[in-house]
């Protein structure tokens, strides 16, 4: 791969890392208020959210961690496209939604309403992942 391929990779690769890194170690520190946030979209029984909320948690470590490394990144890149994509579907349900809890859109606890800001955000950031699957499949 050209070496300007392989600078344009990490720069995707640091950009996601800091997000995914940032945005996992805040829910692991505030699970409570993750769980808050997951109850209100009522996609799931709220009996579940609070085993479902760390398992979110720590698949986004896990993909910040693997993309990395070269020999996990298309599985830490899979991880979180499939994550992102979760994630910009859900905004997409609450667009215009007022929020008790905040969107979970790397900020907890915070009343928010899920804007077209928080829409494109989530498409660049799935645009990344999807930029490094195909980078590193066909590497």
């Amino acid at each position: 791969m050209d070496k300007v391929l392989v600078c344009i990779e990490w720069v995707f690769v640091i950009i996601l890392v800091v997000i995914y890194y940032k945005s996992s170690v805040q829910k692991i520190n505030n699970s409570y208020g993750f769980v808050q946030v997951l109850d209100q979209y009522n996609m799931l029984p709220k009996s579940l959210t609070p085993y479902i909320a760390p398992v979110v948690a720590i698949l986004e470590l896990v993909s910040a961690l693997w993309l990395l490394f070269p020999s996990l990144r298309l599985e830490g890149a899979i991880i979180g496209g499939a994550m992102q994509t979760l994630f910009l579907l859900i905004a997409l349900i609450n667009f215009n939604k007022p929020l008790k809890y905040g969107c979970g859109c790397f900020e907890i606890s915070l009343p928010k309403v899920v804007t077209i800001k928080h829409i494109i955000f989530n498409l660049s950031l799935l645009a990344i992942f999807l930029t490094i699957i195909i980078v590193t499949f066909e590497g």
